[in-house]
């Protein structure tokens, strides 16, 4: 279960993990559960802003687009904004294609059929399964998912639409990624960070959840230009809850240009770079 007060801060870790599922991580190193050719899907229960509201599919895959990072040394970093008004540079325009080829041959799946019942997603899930061996489904969120008893309380629905959940990921033997939002305490807190008590609608979250992660961005919350300055970039995975591990927060590097987040590069000896002149 993923957390965030902001949807474009989830949308940017969930397409980075289906993308290295789908597409795989670049050409990295050591052993990975995302290697690349594992098929996955997307199901946005999201109805896309704008003036022209195109699907949800096209506008994911235009997410996408700009920060895969594919098996070729050089990853497609093109600025969101400029992609999205047409002031792009042909270099960009290129490395669009290639990428845009690259996911296009890649097994992901997205459907953004709106207004969907958990019975649907999970006819869905099995219809990939069987055919295609799916290997993880990220849902885009849990609170717009329409419950299959309209008239129950609205916590009763969250709760059962969570559990609900847990039995498909144990049914089919795979992953689910379903972001979910938090509600505005969060933001009132002394220190902005989002806490297990954050959840929105529904304490069962919680309970039926394996793994529980928020996203955070101290910058955001910063009013004064000095301090925003200061954390300018940085950003923070709160693992909160970990049935069968650790808990911790976990550092990243936001990229706002590309929307997406990257892992830190850590220097080991930082400690010792004071004394670098003798």
């Amino acid at each position: 279960m993923l957390k965030s007060r902001h949807g474009y801060w989830w949308l940017g870790v969930c397409l980075s993990v289906v993308l290295l599922a789908a597409c795989g991580d670049g050409g990295e190193s050591g052993p990975s559960a995302l290697a690349g050719d594992q098929p996955a899907a997307v199901v946005s229960t999201v109805t896309p802003g704008g003036s022209a509201a195109a699907p949800a599919a096209t506008e994911a895959v235009a997410r996408m687009t700009p920060t895969v990072t594919p098996p070729a040394p050089l990853a497609a970093q093109v600025n969101g904004h400029r992609l999205r008004n047409g002031t792009i540079s042909q270099e960009d325009r290129r490395r669009l294609v290639q990428k845009s080829s690259e996911i296009g041959t890649s097994p992901l799946y997205i459907d953004d059929t709106p207004s969907r019942t958990l019975t649907e997603i999970a006819a869905v899930a099995r219809r990939l399964k069987r055919k295609e061996g799916l290997a993880l489904i990220v849902i885009d969120y849990l609170q717009l998912i329409e419950p299959d008893n309209p008239r129950d309380p609205r916590q009763e629905q969250v709760a059962r639409i969570a559990r609900r959940l847990k039995g498909m990921s144990r049914e089919l033997d795979i992953p689910v990624l379903c972001l979910a939002q938090l509600n505005r305490q969060a933001e009132a807190s002394r220190d902005n960070r989002p806490r297990l008590n954050h959840l929105r609608e529904s304490g069962a979250i919680e309970q039926d959840a394996d793994l529980v992660m928020f996203v955070h961005r101290e910058e955001y919350y910063q009013t004064n230009d000095e301090d925003r300055e200061r954390v300018r970039g940085q950003a923070e995975i709160i693992i909160a809850k970990q049935r069968n591990g650790p808990i911790g927060d976990v550092k990243l590097l936001w990229q706002h240009d590309f929307t997406r987040f990257v892992n830190l590069e850590h220097r080991p000896y930082d400690e010792f770079e004071q004394f670098s002149s003798f």
